[in-house]
């Protein structure tokens, strides 16, 4: 019996005057993104808690991206078809479409962008398909995995993947699985392998170092480190606390986990440590406590693994710490800036030029603050709208502020209760702070930039007003062009570099659907199709 997927293929020509930049594509590992995909609802000022008297702290609450999308690799996109018990891989220089049969009910599928190998969770068998693709043959191995499992990572390098339950996406109909297990699948052709590693209780997240030669299993005791190329058995990674109470950090509204990226520190916040905790993840466990003066509410990390900024709402107070002198032990390793004026609540940082940009989600704060770093000196920037999230261009010239619904105007003026009523995003020059106000109907779901950093992309969709589409925003000249899309746009992403196309689309769509965009010419091409019915033969 062979399965042939009959795959109606409907390539349009796009009618859209537009040329279409790379967009960076999905990052698991990257936990936090302050994109403004969800419009949370904001908290009263009156709200905000001081350390020692009887409020509620009030954290600052941070989006994560979804798990589910197409996956694009070296030369292919890959999209899991659930009902079908198969895989789309859609060739990004032609768009052909192939079907590869893997388990039963693949929910995740994980790629790496300088491999052709796909990782496939098919959580109604309880395996894994490691897929090597090719242009003429799909080489496919399938490895049993622990029951119930239904979260999967792969390492930047596409060499390992580790698979664990997470509670939070178990349905009710699911026999829950251990807790304290993770699979590490060994993906290299010819030598796969599974091996079963017992960890800390509840696995939270996943993290990988630069190197994909170490992963981190985040859970509620601490940080398991796994030492990848030197497993080749079952074997366990018991936990290294990140604090000195386990059980009661761990029931902390907002701890948050930051890796450093050569993986040699992890550094932890929580609302209920006026500090911050810093834990050794290489030779001997160590913990070292930096004192603060309130309880931080953000925590950022420098790409060079050596600092870090952390926000004292509370106290009005940035922090900047040396990581190595921390853990040294060093007399004064932070130092503290005062926040006079403006919104002290979350960061977001430009490393290229040394300086934060302060902001708040809590309130209806409509203000960002512009830190120098070195000087210390600070400029306030009053925008229109309250913020959701700040997102820094990959140039650092530019950042794009998301709004919920408010405004700072005057609410009896018509221009501002129309402005009141929508939600929407602001491009902020972040030298200047010339700052342009577009309105939308919905929130923006997902956005990406050009590898440039000179255009972002923005996908909004709202049953209620109809809205289907796809935004783009020049981030030099200010300019925002809005395109409609024949579905409900879900995911937005990167292509691979050597594909004819550069960005796509996914949209909600019975036989699934995505539209594909290019640099270089005003042609969008849409395939719909890759997801419907087989024909047993």
């Amino acid at each position: 019996m062979q399965k042939i997927l009959r795959l109606l293929l409907v390539l349009s020509a796009g009618a859209s005057a537009v040329t279409w930049g790379v967009a960076c594509g999905d990052d698991d590992s990257s936990a936090a993104l302050r994109d403004g995909s969800a419009d949370p609802t904001p908290t009263s000022p009156g709200n905000n808690s001081t350390p020692g008297n009887n409020s509620v702290f009030v954290p600052e609450p941070e989006t994560r991206l979804s798990f589910q999308r197409p996956q694009p690799s070296q030369r292919f996109v890959f999209v899991a078809s659930p009902e079908l018990d198969s895989v789309a891989k859609i060739n990004a220089l032609t768009l052909e479409i192939t079907s590869v049969e893997v388990g039963d009910r693949p929910t995740l599928v994980r790629t790496s962008p300088d491999t052709d190998t796909a990782v496939v969770l098919n959580e109604g068998s309880d395996e894994v398909s490691v897929v090597h693709a090719g242009l003429e043959r799909d080489d496919v191995v399938h490895l049993p995995v622990r029951a119930g499992f239904n979260n999967l990572v792969l390492s930047p390098d596409g060499a390992w993947a580790l698979t664990w339950l997470d509670p939070e996406r178990a349905s009710n109909d699911v026999a829950l699985g251990s807790f304290q297990d993770v699979n590490l699948i060994r993906t290299a052709e010819g030598d796969e392998a599974v091996f079963n590693i017992a960890v800390g209780f509840r696995i939270l997240d996943v993290r990988f170092d630069e190197t994909s030669q170490r992963a981190f299993v985040i859970t509620e005791d601490g940080v398991s480190v796994l030492d990848l190329n030197s497993i080749d058995r079952d074997t366990s990674a018991p936990p290294r606390a990140v604090s000195d109470d386990p059980l009661a950090d761990a029931e902390a509204d907002d701890r948050e986990i930051e890796i450093t990226q050569d993986g040699a520190f992890a550094l932890v916040r929580s609302s209920v440590l006026e500090g911050l905790n810093l834990v050794a993840l290489q030779g001997p466990s160590q913990l070292r406590f930096l004192p603060l003066p309130g309880i931080p509410t953000d925590v950022d990390l420098y790409p060079d693994s050596q600092r870090a900024i952390t926000v004292i709402r509370d106290a009005r107070q940035l922090a900047v710490v040396d990581l190595d002198a921390l853990m040294r032990g060093d007399e004064a390793p932070a130092r503290l800036i005062e926040i006079p004026d403006g919104p002290v609540g979350q960061a977001v940082v430009d490393t290229d030029a040394d300086r934060a940009f302060l902001y708040s989600v809590a309130t209806q704060d409509t203000r960002v603050v512009r830190v120098d770093l070195d000087t210390e000196q600070q400029q306030v920037w009053e925008l229109r709208k309250p913020i959701t999230g700040v997102q820094i261009a990959p140039s650092g010239r530019r950042a794009v502020v998301f709004h919920g619904s408010g405004a700072s105007g005057n609410l009896d003026e018509p221009a501002d209760q129309l402005i009141s009523s929508r939600v929407g995003y602001t491009i902020l020059d972040l030298r200047s702070g010339f700052a342009k106000l577009q309105t939308t109907d919905s929130v923006v779901l997902e956005h990406a930039f050009s590898v440039d950093g000179a255009w972002i992309y923005m996908i909004l969709a709202n049953g209620a007003y109809g809205a289907r589409i796809v935004e783009r925003a020049n981030l030099d000249t200010f300019r925002v062009d809005r395109y409609p899309l024949a579905s409900p746009p879900l995911h937005i992403g990167a292509l691979p570099v050597e594909a004819s196309y550069d960005f796509y689309v996914a949209q909600d769509h019975p036989s699934g659907r995505m539209t594909f965009f290019a640099i270089t010419d005003e042609a969008s091409k849409t395939v719909t199709g890759f997801e419907l019915n087989a024909q047993i033969e």
